[in-house]
């Protein structure tokens, strides 16, 4: 039987709370609207074209590649990708037109399904309509100032209301990293491409020589959870290690990835997935653009397509193609 893939359904519940008691903060969409006057799609986009270097099916195109079946299975259009200097990274910007970006330093720690699980990642915070309010909160993680001062009005508006704002933007932003996770596990065929990007961005890159375990690094989520369990004191030095970043910490998100993918909704949602990936069709080898089954030829790049809809062809379909 087909089950109708729900993005809702792949997103974190912790992720969908924190929204929740986001979007109930009175003094959001004043800061969203007053945001929205200053930062705008095209602003960075001029950024990053004077910036960075766009990938596409001419440049980098062994990781260009990898993004158009990415979006394909999310369900969303594939947006443009954007290589630059920088650490072991990614991000995504723009609402209207998402751009994602992938930091140098990230290729050189991250083998090729790695580099696809985050860039899988990034398309989850796309497809779950995070990216305005992550851009927020990024500012509001510089310490607030450039949030508080763009906003009307503002002293008028009370300390605690902004220090609330500031704090419930922060908390859904940890969480809706999880959200974005589990994209990552749907479109690799599982948490292991993740769970490995996030053990190499800790600081253990692909090239490094010496004996390297991953296992043993999961196992650090044992004594995780046993430390914040502990005691009151734990606790509290757990919430301040979690309030220091704008990310889960990491041994966090590869113990909720691990837990979620041994479960039935990943399962049935995996099956649901692998339907929507089938029914998107299929990509031109060479541009990625969508090709019909009437084409011989891509009328995007002109590359021959024949051979790639015959490969996708069934026995029973050339049989009846031959009557």
């Amino acid at each position: 039987m087909a089950v109708n893939f729900q993005l809702r359904d792949l997103m974190h519940p912790m992720d969908r709370t924190a929204r929740s008691a986001l979007e109930a903060v009175p003094l959001l969409q004043t800061a969203v609207a007053a945001y929205s006057k200053v930062y705008s799609d095209k602003v960075w986009r001029h950024f990053l074209l004077s910036n960075a270097v766009r990938l596409g099916p001419r440049q980098l195109p062994e990781y260009y590649r990898m993004l158009p079946p990415i979006c394909d299975a999310l369900g969303i259009a594939v947006p443009e990708m954007y290589l630059m200097a920088g650490q072991p990274n990614a991000m995504t910007i723009g609402r209207e037109q998402p751009m994602i970006v992938l930091y140098s330093e990230l290729l050189e720690c991250l083998d090729e399904q790695e580099v696809r699980a985050v860039i899988a990642h990034e398309c989850g915070h796309i497809a779950f309509d995070h990216v305005l309010y992550r851009q927020m909160a990024q500012l509001a993680g510089l310490g607030g100032v450039t949030l508080v001062s763009m906003i009307p009005g503002v002293k008028q508006v009370s300390g605690v209301a902004m220090l609330a704002l500031q704090e419930t933007l922060l908390n859904w932003q940890r969480k809706s990293e999880l959200s974005a996770d589990r994209a990552a596990a749907m479109c690799t065929g599982g948490p292991d491409a993740m769970r490995r990007a996030i053990f190499h961005m800790v600081g253990i890159p692909k090239w490094l020589p010496g004996d390297v375990d991953i296992e043993e690094f999961e196992a650090q989520t044992h004594e995780f959870d046993a430390f914040k369990s502990n005691s009151v004191w734990n606790k509290l030095i757990n919430y301040e290690t979690r309030s220091m970043s704008t990310h889960p910490v990491p041994i966090a998100r590869v113990k909720y990835l691990q837990d979620w993918t041994k479960s039935d909704s990943f399962r049935i949602l995996t099956g649901a997935m692998d339907e929507r990936r089938q029914l998107a069709g299929a990509r031109c080898a060479h541009c990625h653009v969508q090709i019909r089954p009437d084409w011989r030829f891509c009328q995007a790049c002109g590359t021959p397509v024949t051979p790639v809809l015959e490969a996708r062809s069934t026995p029973a379909a050339l049989e009846g193609r031959a009557e």
